[in-house]
């Protein structure tokens, strides 16, 4: 069991330590949004402000208070994309009297229709809340600590959000924050040597959920992405599946301007196209071993801002450790 490591239980008791407060200070400006603001908005903002997520209020005064304000993020903005096309395909075909199968694809002139994607971008932001069914979240004070922080994530929420003494969110607390404390704590303790326990020492690999080839449509892998709940999915080569790369929910931000043609494009040709445009999705994919330390792993991610690693076993993708790997990791 991973608990007899040193570096666990160090890791533990620097977060038993650790008070929301210290974690994530005692307030910041949090990007928002009310119910009437759009769905293209919102995309555009959450580019802004390099986030995954954004609360939205009922009012514009957005003094509800936390157990009643709802999240968006990139995933409920692909589930509901999907949903709309597939409502436009049900409708043309119901027109034409002809039957459509669950399978129905996802065709280049529907991903043009121009009344399709006015609809899209034009949606108040609330009717895209939660759509993904993957937006729980939890709720503590800042004289938390950060180890009940994880056991709010362990629960299967998302992110943990921070209440004043009347209830209004004055903080977040998300997996980055879990990581760099991380980071912090194996950089007290490096010249220890504790942090080189390995992933397969630790079991933090998991069994990948999907995989994609690199000539995949990308409106498909996003389909794919949708039916699995997850926020990622692998790009391996056709001819020997070996990774390439890696599809993020974050890379459906290309569409924010109406260019839906392009989720018709092979996934590589799509995510060649995000790596030109985006400032900040700049790596094909990360990636560890099995035998990678804990310390390697920890920094890579709080160094690239994933959410996840790759893990690779002569170039083929055997499984991956996330950020909730690591969260898990202090609850063994």
């Amino acid at each position: 069991m991973s608990g007899v490591f040193p570096a666990v239980e160090t890791l533990k008791q620097r977060f038993e330590n650790t008070t929301i407060e210290k974690l994530v200070g005692s307030s910041k400006n949090l990007l928002s949004f009310t119910q009437h603001e759009t769905l293209q908005h919102a995309m555009n903002q959450l580019i802004k402000w390099d986030v995954r997520s954004a609360p939205i209020y009922l009012h514009e005064e957005k003094t509800q208070k936390a157990h009643e304000v709802q999240f968006i993020d990139f995933s409920d903005i692909i589930a509901y994309v999907i949903d709309m096309f597939r409502q436009a395909l049900i409708e043309s075909s119901n027109h034409l009297n002809t039957p459509v199968s669950p399978r129905k694809t996802i065709t280049l002139p529907l991903l043009q229709n121009e009344e399709v994607i006015r609809t899209i971008l034009s949606t108040p932001v609330i009717k895209v809340a939660n759509y993904s069914k993957m937006d729980a979240h939890g709720i503590l004070r800042s004289h938390h600590t950060a180890l009940d922080a994880i056991g709010e994530f362990l629960k299967g929420n998302k992110r943990i959000i921070i209440e004043d003494e009347e209830g209004k969110i004055i903080n977040v607390v998300s997996h980055s924050d879990v990581i760099k404390l991380m980071k912090d704590c194996i950089d007290e303790h490096e010249s220890e040597g504790i942090f080189h326990v390995t992933c397969n020492e630790l079991n933090l690999s998991h069994e990948l959920k999907c995989c994609a080839t690199e000539d995949m449509r990308t409106i498909d892998v996003f389909i794919m992405m949708n039916n699995h709940k997850v926020n990622f999915v692998p790009i391996v080569s056709s001819e020997d599946k070996q990774l390439i790369s890696v599809l993020s929910s974050r890379d459906i931000q290309m569409i924010q301007e109406g260019e839906f043609s392009l989720l018709d494009l092979p996934v590589l040709d799509f995510l060649s196209a995000v790596r030109q445009k985006s400032v900040t999705e700049k790596y094909p994919y990360i990636y560890c071993k099995p035998d990678s330390s804990l310390e390697l792993i920890v920094k890579r991610l709080k160094a690239t801002r994933v959410h996840r690693l790759i893990v690779l076993e002569n170039q083929f993708p055997a499984g991956v450790v996330s950020t909730l790997s690591l969260v898990s990791l202090l609850h063994k």
